[in-house]
C-alpha cells in the first residue's frame, strides 16, 4: 500500500508540474504575441507620422534617404553675383506611393531679394546713373516678393535625387554653369537646376514643369 501510495504521490505531483509547465508556456506565449503586436503596431504607427524637423534641414536629409514622412521649415540666406536672397521654405515629404516614388510639397513663405552693396559700388563706378541702378533694384526686390506664397509638388523616382536636391538646397546650389551652343550668329545657353530630375507642379516654377 505504501509503494502505491507513493507512486500516486509521485504522479499527482508529475501531473501538477506538467500543469504549471503548461501555464507558464501559455503565459509566456501570450505576452510574446503581445510584445510582438504591440511592436508591430509601434513601428507601423511611427511610419505612418510624420516627423517634425523644425528648422533642421540635416534632419530632412536624413529623413528622405529613406522617404519617411516629415516637416521642416528652412531659413536661409544667399548671396549669389547680382542679388542677395533672404528665404524661408516649407518643406515636408510625404512618403512614397505605390511605385515607390517620393512626393516633395514645398512652399515659400517668406523671400526677400536685393541687389549687393559691392555691385551698387561697382554700377556707380562704372558712371550708371542712379535712376538705373534704382530701376534695376526695384526690379530685383519685386522679384524677390513675387515669389512668396508659391509651392509646388515634386515626384522624385529616385530617394537619392530628393536627397540631392535638399543637399543643393542648404548649399544654394540649385543650378548648374550655363551650357551654351552657338546657333546662327549667336547663341543659345540652357541652365540645368537640380529640380530637373524630379516631375514638378505648381506655380512656384511660374509654369507646369514635366
Amino acid at each position: 500500500m505504501k509503494n502505491k501510495n507513493f507512486t500516486k504521490r509521485i504522479w499527482l505531483n508529475l501531473e501538477k508540474e506538467a500543469f504549471m509547465i503548461s501555464i507558464s508556456a501559455g503565459l509566456i506565449l501570450f505576452f510574446l504575441s503581445f510584445f510582438l503586436h504591440t511592436t508591430n503596431a509601434t513601428t507601423t504607427q511611427n511610419l505612418n507620422q510624420s516627423k517634425k524637423c523644425n528648422t533642421s534641414i540635416d534632419c530632412l536629409i536624413n529623413a528622405s534617404k529613406r522617404c519617411l514622412k516629415s516637416t521642416g521649415v528652412f531659413k536661409t540666406q544667399y548671396t549669389f553675383s547680382v542679388p542677395v536672397i533672404k528665404s524661408e521654405l516649407y518643406l515636408e515629404i510625404k512618403g512614397s506611393d505605390k511605385t515607390g516614388q517620393c512626393t516633395l510639397y514645398f512652399k515659400q513663405l517668406a523671400n526677400s531679394a536685393t541687389l549687393k552693396p559691392s555691385l551698387i559700388k561697382t554700377m556707380q563706378k562704372k558712371n550708371i546713373i542712379m535712376e538705373k541702378i534704382n530701376e534695376f533694384k526695384s526690379a530685383i526686390e519685386a522679384a524677390g516678393k513675387a515669389q512668396v506664397g508659391k509651392e509646388a509638388t515634386c515626384i522624385f523616382k529616385k530617394n537619392n535625387d530628393l536627397t540631392n536636391l535638399l543637399k543643393n538646397i542648404k548649399r544654394g546650389n540649385l543650378s548648374q554653369k550655363p551650357t551654351c551652343t552657338k546657333k546662327g550668329n549667336g547663341s543659345v545657353c540652357e541652365v540645368k537646376t537640380s529640380w530637373d530630375v524630379a516631375k514638378c507642379q505648381g506655380n512656384f516654377f511660374n509654369v507646369k514643369k514635366q
